[in-house]
């Protein structure tokens, strides 16, 4: 499994190298495991008459230096890492190395501000997200536990991407410990696919409110029913979880409340700007929880 973590030196990034020391089953057998530092350039009117050479070193001082961070966090661990670094624009030279690197995962530590400071404009994380098609892990504030009993939500809503999401999990079962407790989350308005005919004809019949949440329970029903036998078939029975509202805070509110030690959805993959002008509910999920984040392209 080859694996890329970016890092940049600050403290919210290197969670991500403390993450491969706390949670080795989530990382498959035999990683190999990429640091990876995308530096930003100097401006060419402060290099103006430095040597070039002099320039190269400094590029090369600066990783070392985050690369001896490292270093100490990982300790006398046994994992397969190399460290490389670019200079460039960073969310383009991450993506461009797990093309490189054909990364099964790209793992990363976010800041964990507002939705709007840390995603309407263009943070790295999001830039990354908006654009590559690999499995991208996000961490905030909190780890995964080193435990065999993960805890695991898996947002599930019947579309293309959530079902993306399911194939994840199910081919690489042994990446979530011995006993995973796995809970799939449904999440929607109650009056989510009802159309406003029939709305309008509810409201006469005295009984809008159960109707409303029969009508919720099939949708419901119809997502989970082919679901619950390919988690069984792999070893797992899966609790079934109907949240409803907004999807985005629904998932996250749950996330942090009950508490998860994993959350992993579909993405639909919109561009960097629409996706979070949009309300993304991954990016939204993102933004609004502390819970590690796997988002499946």
């Amino acid at each position: 499994m080859n694996i890329l973590v970016p890092i940049d030196g600050t403290e919210h990034s290197l969670r991500a190298v403390e993450f491969l020391t706390t949670r080795t089953d989530l990382l498959g057998e035999n990683p190999h495991i990429t640091i990876f530092m995308a530096q930003i350039p100097v401006p060419q009117r402060v290099l103006a008459g430095v040597q070039p050479m002099v320039v190269e070193d400094f590029y090369k001082e600066e990783a070392q230096s985050v690369f001896s961070s490292v270093r100490a966090l990982l300790g006398d661990s046994p994992l397969n890492i190399d460290m490389r670094y670019s200079v460039g624009m960073p969310a383009e030279d991450i993506v461009a190395e797990a093309n490189r690197l054909d990364a099964d995962l790209i793992i990363m530590g976010i800041r964990g501000h507002g939705p709007v400071n840390s995603f309407l404009f263009g943070s790295v994380s999001n830039a990354v997200l908006a654009n590559t098609h690999r499995p991208v892990l996000m961490l905030r504030d909190k780890l995964p536990e080193g435990t065999s009993n993960l805890r695991v939500g898996l947002a599930v809503d019947g579309s293309s991407y959530s079902e993306r999401a399911v194939d994840f999990v199910l081919s690489r079962r042994a990446l979530f410990g011995d006993s995973p407790r796995v809970e799939l989350l449904n999440a929607g308005q109650i009056t989510h696919s009802i159309g406003l005919s029939s709305v309008a004809s509810m409201m006469s019949s005295g009984n809008t409110a159960r109707d409303m949440l029969e009508m919720r329970e099939q949708v419901l029903d119809s997502v989970m029913t082919p679901l619950l036998p390919k988690f069984i078939k792999i070893g797992l029975n899966p609790k079934v979880v109907r949240l409803d509202g907004n999807p985005g805070d629904e998932i996250a509110h749950y996330a942090e409340t009950t508490p998860l030690d994993l959350l992993i959805m579909g993405s639909h993959g919109y561009g960097n700007f629409r996706s979070a002008v949009m309300g993304s509910t991954a990016m939204k999920i993102a933004a609004e929880s502390s819970v590690p984040l796997l988002i499946i392209r």
